[in-house]
């Protein structure tokens, strides 16, 4: 992971910490106490794609009731998931004297698992530590050896972490907000130019029509020409619907994963994927249920998933 110096003071975040009193802007490195954390090796390639099972994996061990962020990054052959309550954060921040306003990044302690090597206490009774490559909290007196002091201040951070927002929106710097302003004014320029080559395209279709009715007087009747247009309207939603399957399917092959066979008419669809392993196997079928397909697997052992849908 690339990590970067900083001149901003880094704070260690702890359920058992004292109240501080800092004017300046800071990085928050916060303690498991405050995430849920999994590991899982899943063949995808893209941080975006690994980022969109998230949810999914974390299933039954989150409170229903609280709303949680995700927050994904890679950490050698694994992807490492982490579920956060970025509502109930902001609120002990502020509790400690943090303000939203001075919090630059929220990084996770997992990301600095390279500080947790030797114990670092959490005040008298708890300490985090490295056990299993993980940063993990633990009673003090279960250390055979003693803490040592760390130093946050000068901490070298990630380049990736988590911007803090309150209830009122994003906390953007100014930089920030006039790269958005620049992309908005864009936006807007873009919209007007396809306004008025739509309304071009309008006026020449207009044309069209009237000379085809011309030309066809039997078209004149609103009822014919209502039926014609309910014909191709059918076709193209039918062919949009193909069209977006198929682009769906094909973002579920990678590199452990192949195409066996498609079979597809106007109502439905159904693909057969071959794997390289369970795990693969396990991945795909997850991916398929979020794109609200049927995923069911193949013969005992032969690793293939069938995957099922509606057009």
């Amino acid at each position: 992971m690339n990590l970067r110096g900083s001149k901003k003071a880094s704070v260690l975040v702890h359920k058992r910490m004292q109240q501080i009193e800092m004017g300046e802007s800071l990085y928050v490195v916060l303690s498991p106490q405050f995430y849920t954390l999994k590991k899982e090796q899943i063949p995808v390639k893209y941080h975006y794609q690994a980022k969109k099972l998230a949810p999914s994996l974390f299933e039954g061990f989150l409170n229903r009731n609280t709303h949680y962020d995700y927050f994904v990054f890679k950490k050698g052959e694994d992807w490492v998931f982490v579920a956060y309550d970025l509502e109930s954060i902001s609120a002990f921040l502020k509790e400690k004297g943090i303000r939203s306003e001075q919090v630059s990044k929220i990084f996770f302690a997992e990301q600095l698992a390279h500080t947790f090597e030797n114990p670092v206490a959490l005040g008298k009774k708890e300490a985090l530590v490295l056990i299993d490559d993980t940063v993990t909290l633990v009673p003090a007196y279960a250390l055979e050896q003693g803490c040592i002091p760390v130093s946050f201040a000068q901490v070298a951070v990630p380049r990736s972490g988590v911007s803090l927002y309150n209830a009122y929106g994003s906390l953007l710097s100014l930089k920030q907000a006039l790269i958005l302003s620049s992309l908005l004014s864009l936006f807007a320029l873009l919209w007007i130019g396809e306004g008025i080559r739509i309304a071009s395209a309008s006026g020449g279709e207009q044309e069209q029509m009237e000379e085809l009715l011309a030309a066809n007087p039997s078209l004149q009747s609103s009822y014919a020409r209502e039926n014609v247009f309910q014909k191709y309207k059918t076709l193209d939603t039918q062919e949009r619907k193909k069209r977006e399957t198929i682009k769906t399917l094909s973002g579920m092959v990678a590199k452990d994963t192949v195409l066996n066979g498609l079979q597809m008419d106007a109502k439905q669809f159904k693909a057969e994927f071959g794997c390289k392993d369970d795990k693969t196997v396990k991945a795909l079928s997850i991916r398929a249920q979020k794109e609200h397909f049927k995923a069911s697997a193949g013969p005992s052992g032969s690793h293939t998933v069938i995957v099922e849908g509606m057009l």
